[in-house]
């Protein structure tokens, strides 16, 4: 973070300082936010002319103090929260933050950008959401790793406010801090991309409004940034960008007013209008969920409806051709069900694997024709010379069948798992596999698979439907 190459390692992610000229009406927006007059009354001059004495006494001190003597006075917030639905956190890493993706032209493989760690970060508490609100929070997870959209460091949601302090006499700059909340900003800002795209899309995404806001801060100057989103040129992604809002001197007066009224401003406009958006997105985004989940019960009840129909023995005996012998054994030319039989339709480049039927509970192996043919081969071959009478040398071969009716019957009974075509495809942003299902095409997103893999193959397995398919 300490040089120009650091840039680099930004602009791999599209990570933009000063870059581009943001939108007017953006700008506009935040200067308002950030210059909005206040009802509550302003730092009186006894009280500036104080501050500015200490911060001349802090020239030569290091970033702890300057945090601790002269923080509180500029962000009261550090003291105490003003609206109980915002929350505070000072000086830990966001181990729990989802990295911004790389842009899809780098081919190489670059280090990963160090994890934010922010002196101040200012978000929501649990009181700022409903019950409903909190647990669809929850689903803005990744599939890989498990890791939040929404809370970075496992306390914060929805971060909007990063404050970072420099010392001078610790060579520390406001441009090694804007290299460091430029990264926490893109974080905040691509977790509430993903928010949108699963809410009510990015064509509803508001490019102009201030997201997050940031500010870099030294014993002698506090500048207010304002980060924000371009949107995505065809075939690419969005990029984040930061930009310089105002610049307030701390030695002045009016700088030490202005800047103490941005950061009040900026925690209201948290606690207002950006929150209410934000309850909107996840209630319309809980909604889909819900949605979804029926739309996938229905076409699950539908298949076990058709399931509990009468089976291929009970219409032999109205007459039609059985597939079992006169002993009750399964023939050994008969075919399992085909996929065509429970509903699911090949498809141009995304052939359907008709024989590929397997049984719950036999290890993923088609158990139930070659033990049924091993069996029979036992049951036909001839028994020993026996000294006992007829009857008793009968009564084994009599068990025997018994109990391969009761296998037959068994394996008949067993619920089937069928493959299924399917594609990758991502939907309402959500990474998932698209597959034939009832004559119709249904999304199943990737947290409802579970991977499995057979005979070096790797496939996914989704319980809800009783399906599989192959990914390669």
């Amino acid at each position: 973070m300490h040089d120009a190459d650091y840039h680099h390692s930004l602009r791999y992610r599209d990570i933009y300082i000063e870059r581009e000229d943001p939108p007017m009406e953006l700008m506009r927006r935040a200067e308002r936010i950030i210059s909005r007059p206040r009802a509550s009354p302003e730092m009186d001059d006894a009280t500036i002319q104080k501050l500015r004495g200490k911060s001349r006494k802090l020239r030569n001190e290091a970033e702890d103090v300057i945090i601790k003597q002269l923080a509180p006075h500029i962000i009261p917030a550090m003291d105490e929260i003003p609206d109980q639905r915002l929350a505070m956190n000072a000086d830990q890493p966001w181990f729990n933050s989802i990295p911004v993706p790389l842009d899809p032209s780098i081919l190489t493989n670059p280090l990963p950008l160090p994890r934010p760690k922010p002196d101040l970060a200012f978000g929501y508490s649990e009181t700022a959401f409903t019950r409903n609100q909190l647990g669809t929070i929850d689903l803005l997870i990744d599939d890989q790793f498990g890791r939040s959209y929404a809370i970075p460091d496992q306390k914060l949601r929805f971060p909007f406010l990063d404050i970072e302090f420099k010392s001078q006499a610790k060579n520390g700059t406001h441009y090694i801090a804007t290299n460091q909340v430029a990264g926490a900003g893109a974080i905040i800002l691509n977790g509430h991309l993903e928010l949108i795209q699963r809410s009510f899309g990015t064509r509803n995404f508001d490019f102009d409004e201030p997201q997050f806001f940031s500010v870099t801060m030294d014993h002698q100057l506090a500048c207010v940034n304002v980060h924000w989103l371009s949107a995505p040129a065809e075939g690419g992604q969005c990029s984040f960008h930061v930009e310089g809002l105002s610049q307030h001197l701390l030695k002045d007066a009016n700088g030490l007013r202005a800047a103490v009224r941005a950061i009040k401003n900026i925690l209201d406009y948290g606690s207002d209008a950006r929150l209410r958006r934000l309850c909107e997105a996840l209630d319309t985004y809980r909604e889909t969920v819900i949605a979804e989940r029926e739309a996938i019960t229905k076409q699950r009840d539908k298949r076990h409806k058709a399931n509990s129909q009468p089976d291929q023995r009970r219409e032999s005996k109205r007459g039609q051709q059985p597939p079992y012998d006169q002993q009750g054994y399964q023939s050994p030319g008969a075919q399992q069900p085909s996929c065509e039989q429970w509903g699911f339709e090949s498809r141009p480049n995304l052939p359907a694997n008709e024989g590929a039927t397997v049984h719950a509970g036999e290890d993923w192996a088609h158990k139930s024709e070659e033990s049924l043919q091993a069996e029979r081969r036992r049951h036909d071959a001839p028994l020993p010379p026996s000294t006992h009478s007829r009857h008793a040398a009968d009564k084994p071969r009599t068990e025997l069948r018994q109990g391969l009716r009761r296998q037959s019957q068994r394996l008949q009974d067993q619920r089937l798992i069928t493959e299924v075509p399917s594609e990758q495809m991502v939907h309402k942003g959500k990474t998932g596999q698209r597959i034939r299902y009832n004559s119709g095409t249904v999304f199943v997103a990737r947290d409802r698979w579970t991977a499995f893999s057979r005979n070096g193959r790797d496939g996914l397995y989704c319980a809800e439907l009783d399906v599989y398919t192959y990914l390669t």
